[in-house]
């Protein structure tokens, strides 16, 4: 990159409010206030802070599922006006289809957008994400972690550029969690996508991480960020580190400051 030039940049957010009309609560609540973010090409970026903090709302605005009060959200230097092909949403519910086999779950994609994407393909995908044996299944015979290996296949088929990630793993148990995070790191690292991450596990952040962006309780503001300098691929013994408990005190440090 040359000097003086702008880096490049997958997720831009400068100067973000946005406000819900909320009945229930007798009017307009402010989720997010004055946000600005940016997200290199290929980083890993968690959002960790309080609940109702807005993590999943600036998800939904950088998907195009919701439009900012004020502000702007730009996607690979273009303002979101909508939801597009070049970001994949990953929800805490896989959300498959029930009456499709696993390997017709991952193709329908392709299919609804009358893309050439052989079924071999498919099938290599899952393979990568130990589930080939599994493509004639159903989504009720497979485990909450399988299902969830199935929706990432889903959204990689598409092949966008960013993976926009609402806590996959939430409803998954500690062992199935820890074996999908690697998973994901995987294809982190093969596939170079730009991940957007909310979740509310400190571990789950550190692990996965370059970046964690802290935020404040409603109004969501970002208040700090810890940038996890760790090289990758990341392995498990990495949690057992000191540098682990350190950037695990601090993310902890500063969660205790805004709650």
């Amino acid at each position: 990159m040359s000097v003086g030039s702008a880096p490049d940049f997958a997720v831009e957010i400068h100067d973000l409010t946005h406000v819900f009309d909320d009945p229930a609560a007798g009017g307009d609540v402010t989720a997010l206030r004055d946000i600005t973010l940016h997200v290199s090409e290929g980083e890993f970026v968690s959002l960790l802070g309080p609940s109702g903090c807005g993590k999943s709302t600036i998800l939904n605005l950088i998907a195009g599922f919701l439009l900012p009060t004020r502000g702007v959200v730009k996607v690979q230097g273009k303002a979101v006006i909508g939801p597009g092909p070049d970001r994949g949403v990953c929800f805490q519910e896989a959300a498959l289809f029930p009456w499709l086999c696993i390997l017709d779950n991952v193709l329908f994609g392709p299919r609804a957008q009358k893309r050439d994407v052989s079924p071999e393909q498919a099938v290599d995908l899952l393979q990568r994400l130990g589930l080939a044996a599994f493509r004639a299944h159903y989504p009720h015979q497979l485990s909450g972690g399988m299902k969830q290996r199935a929706a990432i296949a889903r959204l990689l088929i598409n092949d966008p550029p960013i993976l926009l990630m609402d806590e996959p793993f939430a409803a998954l148990d500690a062992l199935t969690r820890l074996q999908v995070q690697d998973h994901l790191l995987n294809i982190h690292e093969e596939f170079r996508r730009t991940v957007v991450f909310v979740t509310h596990d400190i571990d789950e952040a550190v692990y996965t991480s370059d970046r964690i962006v802290m935020m404040s309780a409603r109004p969501g503001r970002i208040v700090d960020e810890i940038i996890v300098d760790e090289p990758r691929p990341r392995r498990r013994e990495f949690i057992t580190s000191a540098h682990f408990i350190d950037y695990k005190k601090a993310a902890l440090s500063m969660l205790s400051h805004e709650a």
